[in-house]
C-alpha cells in the first residue's frame, strides 16, 4: 500500500512538492524515533533510582526498595493510562484540567499521540519514584502503591495540564501556560510535585526507629552500598538526556545545548556540594557529590531550552546548595528523615530551577514579556504546583492513616515497630537479603552472651549459604570452648577448696598468736602458689614486726628511750611501728622537757615551758600539770612584783589577787591591811585638794567668761561703727544713682516722641503705597480689557478673511482698531511703570522710617534697661541701709547685756576667790600632818 500511496504521490505532486513532502515525512520519522528513544533513557532511569536508593538504605530494606522501583512503573502505566493521560492532556476544561473521552483508558487514536504517551507515562513514573527514597525502610507497600495511585491518577495530571495541558493538541491554553510560564522538562511538573508529595509523605509517618537521639540530634543510619548508589546516580545522569533532550519531542539539532546544559548543570551541582560536604563534614562523604549531581540536574530541567551553558553552570551550583542546606534543615530544624534526601534534591532544587529559568532566560524567550514578569510567573506556577501536590497528599495520607489503622489499631501507612527491626525484605516480601538470616541469631547472643547458641539452618540455595556455614563454625568453636572452660573451673574449684581449708587454719592459728605456721607450696597450681607465698610472707612479716615491738617495750619498761622497732613495713604493720616508736619518741622529749623544766625552776626561772603541740592522752595531761605548777608560781612572784611596782609609783590602791590559800595568799592578806591604812589615811588630804582643785577651777572659769564678755563688748562697738559706715556710703551712692536715672528717663522719653513722628511718617508712606496699588489695580482692569477688545477683533479678522470679500479691505478697519488698542496699552504700560516707580520710592522711605523707629525704640529699651538697672541698685542699697540699721541697733542691745553679766561675774568671782583662800589653809594644815605621821612611820619602822 504504502509504494501505491508514493508512486500517486509521485504523479500528482510536482518534482518540488514531493522533495518537501519527503523530507517532511523523514522529520516526521525522526521525531518518533527520537521522542522513543529519549522515552526509553527516561524508562532506564528508574533503574538508576533503584540502585540510588537501594544502595543508600540499609541491606534488611534493599529487597523493599528494589520492589517499590517496579511497583512505580506498573501502577503508573495502568493508573496514567487509564485516566491521567486523558486529563493531563484532554481538552481543557477552564484552564485548570483536561477531559477527552477518546483518551480514556489507553485510547489513543494515531501514531503520534501513542509515542507522546509512551514519553509522557515515564514521566509520570519519575515522578512517583521520588517517593520511594523518600519513604524507605518504614512505609507499607500498601501504603505505597496508594501513594502511586494518586500521582498516577490525579497529582501528576493536573499539575502537568496547567503547565504542558496544550502540548499534543495545541489548540488551548491551560492557565500557567497562558502566563507564559516556563517549565520545559519538569522542574515543577516532575520534580516538585515528587517532592512535595514526598515531603507530605515523611510527615505522616514519621522518623525511622534510631535515627534521632533523645536530644533531636540527627544520626547516621549507613546505606549498605554507597558503591550501588554511585552507579544509580551516573546512571540517572545518562538518562538526563534523553529527559531534558527528549522534551523536544523533535529529532533535530535543536536539542543539543540541551543536552550541554544538562550535563554542565550536574556536573557544577555535583562539585559544589562535594566542597560544601567536605567543609561540614571533614571527609567526602558519597551522598554529598550524588545529591548535589542530581539537585544541579533538577535545577536545570526548567530553564535548559532558554538559558545559555554559563547561565546552566550558575543554576547547578546554586542547586547544589540549596539541596545540601534544604536537606540540613529538614533533619536538624525539623527533625524530618529522609534517606535520600529526596524532598531537599526533587522539592527545593525543584523550585530553585523554576524560579531560575525566569532569571536566566535569554532576551526574546521570556514568553510573559519582561523580565520581572517572567519571574513573577516563575514563581507563582511553583508554588501553584508544589502546594497543589503538598496539600493533595498530606490530606490523603491523613486519612488513609487512620482508615488502615482499623478499629484494632495498628500502625497505618507505617510498618510495626518489629518489622521495621527485622527489614522489609522479610517482613514485606519474606525475602533475606545478604546476612539477613544471622539477625535473629546474633540478636539472641547480643541479649545474652552465656545462653545456649542455636545453629543456623543452611540452605544450599540461599545466597547467604556461605556466611551461615561459617556462623555455624563460630557456634561448634563457642561450644568446644566453652566444654574446655567448665572442666578446668571444675579442677580449679577442687584445688581451691583444699587451699582454702589450708590457710583456714593458717588463719585460725594466727588469730590465736601463733605466727609460726606456715603454707606448703608443693603441688598448687601458679594461682594457688602464689598465694600461699603471699599468706607466708605476710605470717614472717608480721612475726618479725611483733619480736620487733616486744623488744622496744621491755627497753622502754627498763627505762631505756632509745630502743625503736626497726624494719621497712606498710599497711597495718608500718602503723604499729610508727604509733610504737612515736611513742617512745614522745616519752623520750617529755623526759628531756621535764629535765630542762626542773633544772630551770631550781635555779629561779620560772618561765621555762614545755611544748604541749603533738602530745595528747597522759602525755598531755603530765604536762600540762607541770606547766601549771610553774605558772603558778610564776604568777605569785609577778603579783607581788606588780604591787610594790605600784607602791613605788604612789599608787595606794594595787591588791594582790586572792590565790585562795598557801604562803601567796598570806602575803597577799598582809599587804592589803597595810595599804587599806594608808589609802585611810591620804583619804581627807585628797577630799581637801579635791575642793581647792574645784574651787581653782570656778576661778579660772569665772575669770576666762568675764575677759570674754569684755572682748565681745569690745567687738561689738566695732560692728557698730563698721555698719554707721555702710549706710553713710550707701546713702551717698543712691543720690548719684538717682541723678543718673532722672537723665536716662528724659533721654527715654525724648527717643519714644522721635519714633511717634516716624510711626506718622510710616504710616502716610503706607498710604501712600495704598493709593498706588489702587492706581495699578485700575490699570490692570483696563488692560484685561483690552486684551478682551483684541481677541474680539481677532475674531472678527478670522470672519473677515473667511468671507474674504474685497480682499483686505476688512482688515484695514480691524489693524486700525488693533493699533488704537496698543496705544491705549502703551499708555496704561506707562502709567503702571510711574506707579511702579512711585510705589518703590514710598516703600524705600517706608522702609528708612521703620529703621529709624526701631533704632528709637531699641534706644528707648536701652535706656528703660539701665534705668532698671540703677532702680534695682537704688533698691538693693536702700534695703541693706536698713538692714545695717537693725544690726546696729540689736548690736547696741546686745552690748547693753553683755555689760550686765560681766558685772555679775565679778561679783561672783570674788567670793570664789574667798573660798579659795579658806580651803588652801585647810589643805596646809593636812599635809603638815601627813609629813608629820610619815615621819613618826618612818622612825617607827627603823
Amino acid at each position: 500500500m504504502r509504494p501505491f500511496v508514493f508512486l500517486l504521490l509521485a504523479v500528482v505532486l510536482p518534482s518540488g512538492a514531493w522533495a518537501q513532502a519527503e523530507r517532511f515525512a523523514l522529520q516526521t520519522s525522526l521525531d518518533h524515533v527520537w521522542t522513543t528513544v529519549a522515552a526509553g533513557m527516561v524508562f532506564m532511569m528508574q533503574a538508576g533510582f533503584l540502585l540510588l536508593e537501594a544502595g543508600s538504605v540499609r541491606a534488611k530494606n534493599a529487597v523493599n526498595v528494589a520492589q517499590k522501583n517496579l511497583l512505580d512503573t506498573l501502577l503508573s502505566a495502568m493508573c496514567f493510562g487509564l485516566v491521567g493521560f486523558a486529563l493531563m492532556f484532554g481538552t481543557s476544561v477552564g484552564g485548570w484540567v483536561g477531559f477527552d473521552a477518546d483518551l480514556l483508558a489507553f485510547g489513543s487514536t494515531d501514531a503520534w499521540s501513542m509515542t507522546f504517551f509512551v514519553f509522557q507515562l515515564v514521566f509520570c513514573g519519575t515522578a512517583a519514584t521520588i517517593v520511594s527514597g523518600a519513604v524507605a525502610e518504614r512505609m507499607t507497600i500498601a501504603g505505597y502503591a496508594l501513594c502511586v495511585v494518586l500521582i498516577g491518577t490525579v497529582i501528576y495530571p493536573v499539575a502537568g495540564h496547567w503547565a504542558w495541558g496544550g502540548l499534543l493538541t495545541g489548540d488551548d491554553a491551560p492557565f500557567l501556560a497562558a502566563m507564559g510560564f516556563i517549565d520545559f522538562a519538569g522542574s515543577a511538573v516532575v520534580h516538585g510535585v515528587g517532592g512535595f508529595v514526598a515531603l507530605a509523605a515523611i510527615i505522616a509517618i514519621g522518623p525511622r526507629a534510631g535515627k534521632f537521639d533523645a536530644d533531636g540530634t540527627p544520626r547516621t543510619l549507613q546505606g549498605h552500598s554507597p558503591v550501588l548508589a554511585t552507579a544509580g546516580c551516573i546512571i540517572l545522569w545518562v538518562g538526563w538526556i534523553g529527559f531534558n533532550g527528549g522534551s523536544t519531542t523533535a529529532g533535530t539539532a535543536a536539542f543539543a545545548h540541551i543536552v550541554m546544559n544538562t550535563v554542565v548543570a550536574g556536573a557544577a551541582g555535583g562539585c559544589v556540594q562535594m566542597l560544601v560536604g567536605r567543609a561540614a563534614r571533614g571527609c567526602f562523604r558519597p551522598e554529598a557529590a550524588i545529591n548535589g549531581t542530581l539537585a544541579g540536574l533538577v535545577s536545570i530541567t526548567a530553564g535548559c531550552d532558554v538559558v545559555d551553558a554559563r547561565a546552566a553552570v550558575a543554576i547547578g551550583a546554586v542547586g547544589g546548595l540549596v539541596g545540601h542546606y534544604g536537606h540540613a534543615l529538614l533533619e536538624r530544624r525539623f527533625k524530618l528523615d529522609d534517606p535520600v534526601g529526596a524532598v531537599a534534591v526533587h522539592g527545593f532544587a525543584g523550585v530553585w530551577g523554576t524560579i531560575a529559568a525566569g532569571l536566566f532566560a535569554r532576551p526574546g524567550t521570556m514568553p510573559a514579556g519582561s523580565w520581572a514578569d517572567q519571574i513573577a510567573v516563575q514563581a507563582f506556577g511553583a508554588a501553584v504546583i508544589c502546594g497543589w501536590a503538598f496539600a493533595t497528599a498530606f490530606a490523603a495520607f491523613w486519612v488513609a492513616n487512620r482508615v488502615l489503622a482499623g478499629p484494632e489499631g495498628g500502625r497505618g501507612l507505617r510498618i510495626d515497630a518489629e518489622a521495621e527491626r527485622v527489614g522489609l525484605n522479610v517482613a514485606e516480601h519474606d525475602a533475606p537479603f545478604g546476612t539477613g538470616i544471622l539477625q535473629d541469631a546474633m540478636l539472641a547472643l547480643a541479649k545474652n552472651p552465656d545462653g545456649a547458641l542455636a545453629r543456623l539452618e543452611i540452605d544450599h540455595g540461599d545466597e547467604a549459604f556461605e556466611t551461615a556455614t561459617l556462623f555455624n563454625r563460630i557456634v561448634d568453636n563457642i561450644d568446644a570452648a566453652r566444654t574446655r572452660e567448665r572442666e578446668v573451673a571444675e579442677a580449679e574449684a577442687a584445688m581451691r577448696a583444699d587451699a582454702e581449708a589450708e590457710i583456714n587454719g593458717v588463719i585460725a592459728a594466727c588469730r590465736r598468736g601463733e605466727f609460726d605456721r606456715r603454707l606448703t607450696t608443693g603441688g598448687k597450681s601458679d594461682s594457688l602458689r602464689v598465694m600461699a607465698e603471699g599468706v607466708n610472707g605476710l605470717c614472717d612479716a608480721v612475726a618479725l614486726a611483733l619480736g620487733n615491738l616486744r623488744a622496744t617495750l621491755a627497753a622502754v619498761r627498763e627505762g631505756d628511750l632509745t630502743r625503736r622497732v626497726d624494719g621497712d613495713y606498710a599497711g597495718l604493720l608500718g602503723d604499729i611501728q610508727a604509733a610504737a616508736n612515736g611513742t617512745v619518741e614522745r616519752l623520750d622529749g617529755i623526759a628531756t622537757a621535764l629535765e630542762r623544766s626542773t633544772a630551770a625552776a631550781a635555779a629561779g626561772d620560772y618561765g621555762h615551758r614545755i611544748d604541749l603541740p603533738g602530745l595528747d592522752g597522759a602525755f598531755r595531761q603530765i604536762v600540762a600539770n607541770v606547766n601549771a605548777l610553774a605558772e603558778t608560781a610564776q604568777a605569785g612572784l609577778d603579783d607581788v612584783e606588780a604591787v610594790f611596782a605600784r607602791i613605788g609609783g604612789g599608787d595606794l590602791t594595787a591588791r594582790m589577787p586572792d590565790r585562795g590559800e598557801g604562803q601567796f595568799a598570806r602575803l597577799g592578806a598582809a599587804m592589803r591591811t597595810t595599804l587599806d591604812e594608808l589609802e585611810a589615811l591620804t583619804g581627807d588630804v585628797a577630799m581637801i585638794a579635791d575642793r581647792v582643785s574645784e574651787a581653782s577651777t570656778e576661778v579660772r572659769t569665772a575669770s576666762g567668761r568675764l575677759s570674754d564678755r569684755v572682748e565681745t563688748q569690745s567687738h561689738g562697738i566695732e560692728r557698730i561703727a563698721a555698719s554707721v559706715d555702710r549706710v553713710t556710703k550707701a546713702v551717698r551712692a543712691n543720690a548719684h544713682d538717682i541723678d543718673d536715672a532722672d537723665g536716662l528717663a528724659a533721654t527715654a522719653r525724648a527717643e519714644a516722641d522721635a519714633g511717634l513722628r516716624s510711626m506718622h511718617e510710616l504710616q502716610g508712606a503706607m498710604a501712600a503705597i495704598q493709593d498706588s496699588a489702587d492706581t495699578v489695580s485700575r490699570v490692570l482692569v483696563s488692560i484685561d480689557e483690552i486684551a478682551f477688545q483684541t481677541n474680539l477683533l481677532a475674531m472678527n479678522a478670522e470672519v473677515e478673511a473667511a468671507r474674504a470679500g474685497e480682499a483686505g479691505r476688512g482688515f484695514a478697519v480691524v489693524a486700525a482698531e488693533v493699533r488704537a488698542l496698543a496705544g491705549r496699552a502703551a499708555a496704561d504700560a506707562d502709567r503702571i511703570a510711574k506707579t511702579v516707580g512711585e510705589s518703590r520710592d514710598h516703600v524705600g522711605r517706608g522702609v528708612a522710617m521703620v529703621e529709624r523707629t526701631n533704632g528709637a525704640f531699641g534706644g528707648i529699651v536701652d535706656h528703660v534697661s539701665s534705668l532698671g538697672s540703677l532702680l534695682n541698685r537704688v533698691a538693693a542699697s536702700a534695703r541693706e541701709q536698713t538692714d545695717a540699721v537693725e544690726g546696729i541697733n540689736a548690736s547696741i542691745g546686745s552690748l547693753e547685756a553683755v555689760t550686765q553679766q560681766n558685772a555679775a561675774m565679778a561679783q561672783e568671782t570674788t567670793a570664789l576667790s574667798a573660798t579659795l583662800m579658806s580651803e588652801s589653809a585647810r589643805l596646809a594644815k593636812e599635809a603638815a600632818r601627813f609629813r608629820r605621821n610619815d615621819g613618826d612611820d618612818r622612825r617607827g619602822a627603823a
